[in-house]
């Protein structure tokens, strides 16, 4: 269901770019992960996704959030601790189940967008518009959504580790197998991976993953 969601909210959004016509909005949440999942090994890895309760966006322009909002019912309006994040229950007669919709827009003071500490603002320079599931999906490129995703594993202001949900240290191990063909910049943001989440990462591998005997248990 959420999965239809992505695809016609994404149809509707794409009608309406930029004048150099890049995309006025981007997917950052897990369904991100998934679209270069699918993009790099085919769409049979869906079945192995471990799917996602809600969708991420990220809106460059405000009316583009409109936009959603009048293509759905909008049952329940929240606000965040973030100033510049909104969340959404959107539902639609033809679909069986809601959305949870987490938006994030330009602050009113400084047209910035920020997720925590990071400045995410100028990921509308580096999208990428794979078509997905023959819908063109605006995400931004491997190496932007992984530097992300490291943030919820490492506080960078304090240097040091938060405790990430196994979920999220899966996606990093997902964007690894992604970006590992790609140029020498992406693989220098993997290096990066603080030694507690390559840790946090083995722990899950060995327990979750592999057999006893490979792991030598």
């Amino acid at each position: 269901d959420r999965l239809q969601y992505l695809l016609a909210i994404s149809n509707a959004l794409n009608e309406t770019s930029d004048s150099s016509g890049s995309p006025l909005y981007t997917h950052i949440g897990g369904y991100s992960v998934l679209t270069h999942l699918v993009g790099r090994f085919g769409s049979n890895i869906h079945r192995f996704w471990r799917t996602s309760h809600d969708l991420d966006m990220v809106f460059f322009d405000p009316r583009m959030l409109s936009i959603v909002k009048g293509q759905f019912e909008v049952s329940h309006e929240g606000t965040s601790h973030l100033p510049n994040k909104k969340s959404y229950i959107l539902s639609d007669p033809e679909v069986q189940s809601e959305l949870k919709l987490d938006a994030y827009i330009p602050d009113r003071n400084n047209g910035r967008i920020f997720i925590n500490s990071r400045d995410i603002t100028d990921f509308k320079d580096v999208l990428a518009t794979p078509l997905f599931y023959g819908i063109p999906v605006s995400i931004p490129d491997e190496p932007a959504l992984l530097d992300l995703k490291l943030d919820i594993g490492y506080d960078r202001d304090r240097k040091k580790c938060r405790n990430p949900r196994p979920r999220d240290i899966q996606e990093i191990i997902n964007y690894r197998k992604v970006i590992e063909f790609i140029d020498e910049e992406a693989v220098k943001k993997i290096d990066k991976i603080p030694e507690q989440v390559i840790k946090k990462v083995h722990r899950i591998i060995a327990h979750k993953i592999l057999s006893p005997e490979t792991t030598g248990e």
